[in-house]
């Protein structure tokens, strides 16, 4: 094996650990997830009552701020129905695309948008979202562009990331990057998970964007996320469904901060270095667990 073949290992062989390491941490805390949410929170139907609200917040207040406003500018309370994060700068893909429906949000921004009316400014039906929401056993999901890899209709810069000395333009490169040379598929389906991974803790935890990134994670807490595109491994397609491997990494991500008792504060503003001690620990015996025992092959 070469050098570079030896380095691609060690990061490969990190993800793969890491990822055994919180496994049991991780089904926990889904377990509690669908204790806590079982009955509490109950799916809209469609129609106007997906317009009736997307959280029950328990205080008239709260209610009338989302209501005057037409966004949740805070996602608290009971999730009623799936919900999309929309930062300032999506106004002007919501103008530049002439989605008039969305049109009563982009002067409010940012903030929590329900995914039906997100759906349906550009005449999509709502199919794949049903089939998300039953797909969770009738848990309402949260998501936001900043959360994907690559961004093809709204918009966010990803910043560089660096790993073992090493920088890459952003985490996606360094995905790719990963690759065996020549191409080899079987072995590059036996790490392509555990690389995504090291990519993603690279992003929300080291990068210039991580502080914010890490934020906005630690507040989807404790909703489902699901991200619908047209990738089964990646995400969840509208029509057949999928993996949704990104967001089950994220959940990884995310449940070890909350494990690690991370505190926001007042300010909202969440500081990684005080609050975390996240760390990316050498391993042995480097890619020797398969992250896609029995998947059909691909290419991606």
């Amino acid at each position: 094996m070469n050098m570079q073949g030896k380095a691609r290992a060690e990061i490969i062989g990190r993800g793969k650990m890491s990822g055994k390491r919180e496994q049991g941490k991780v089904r926990a805390a889904n377990i509690s997830g669908r204790q806590d949410h079982g009955k509490a929170i109950k799916f809209r139907a469609p129609g106007a009552a997906r317009e009736a609200g997307a959280t029950r917040t328990g205080g008239a207040a709260g209610a009338a701020g989302a209501a005057s406003s037409g966004i949740m500018p805070v996602l608290v309370g009971t999730l009623l129905q799936p919900i999309l994060y929309f930062s300032k700068r999506q106004r002007n893909v919501i103008v530049r695309c002439g989605l008039s429906a969305l049109g009563s949000y982009a002067d409010h921004l940012p903030g929590w948008i329900p995914a039906y009316i997100v759906a349906g400014a550009p005449g999509f039906n709502a199919k794949g979202i049903d089939r998300a929401v039953e797909d969770l056993q009738g848990r309402p999901y949260v998501w936001a562009t900043e959360f994907e890899n690559v961004h093809t209709t709204w918009e966010f810069s990803e910043s560089e990331i660096t790993v073992q000395g090493t920088t890459y333009s952003c985490m996606e490169s360094f995905y790719h990057a990963q690759k065996p040379v020549p191409f080899d598929q079987s072995e590059w389906l036996t790490c392509h998970v555990a690389a995504m991974r090291v990519g993603l803790r690279q992003k929300f935890l080291y990068s210039e964007q991580s502080k914010d990134l890490l934020d906005l994670l630690m507040y989807s807490h404790p909703y489902p996320l699901r991200s619908l595109k047209r990738d089964c491994l990646w995400g969840f397609q509208p029509e057949h469904g999928g993996e949704d491997m990104l967001a089950k990494l994220l959940v990884e991500i995310r449940e070890e901060a909350v494990a690690s008792r991370a505190v926001i504060s007042q300010s909202g503003v969440f500081d990684t270095q005080q609050n975390l001690s996240f760390s990316l620990p050498t391993y042995n015996n480097l890619l020797s667990v398969s992250d896609a025992k029995n998947r059909p092959a691909r290419k991606g």
